[in-house]
């Protein structure tokens, strides 16, 4: 069950009955807070195909900084943003990196989180 204090218009969420992802909307939240069993939405675990259409870049593995773990970028220098195994991190000023939030599992956490660090929507194609 996705609470509602997470969830902003656009992001993006699967419709439980059928499948599909879809941008939520006014209307939708309307809908969630009246009555949480009408809502008929779960969130959508990140994974690489939703990181590519979300604009993120695949990098090569960092063995020795990521253990393996897949690795993604968007954005490019110091504005970039990285995501790998749930963390988000920028790079620092001596070549590693900052944790900005752990445990982004899920779509629209990541979106509201790209907007309230770049303050713009994080693009979905």
């Amino acid at each position: 069950m996705i609470r509602i204090n997470e969830l902003r218009v656009g992001n993006l969420l699967r419709c439980n009955s059928t499948k599909e992802y879809r941008q939520i909307t006014i209307t939708d939240l309307l809908d969630l807070s009246e009555s949480n069993d009408a809502f008929d939405y779960c969130p959508i675990d990140i994974n690489k195909k939703i990181l590519l259409r979300f604009g993120f870049s695949e990098l090569p593995k960092d063995k020795k900084a990521f253990k393996d773990k897949l690795l993604f970028q968007h954005g490019e220098n110091a504005e970039r943003i990285l995501w790998s195994g749930g963390c988000v991190l920028k790079p620092s000023d001596n070549g590693g990196y900052i944790i900005i939030a752990w445990n982004i599992l899920y779509a629209h956490r990541l979106q509201n989180l790209y907007h309230a660090i770049k303050g713009e929507e994080l693009g979905y194609e």
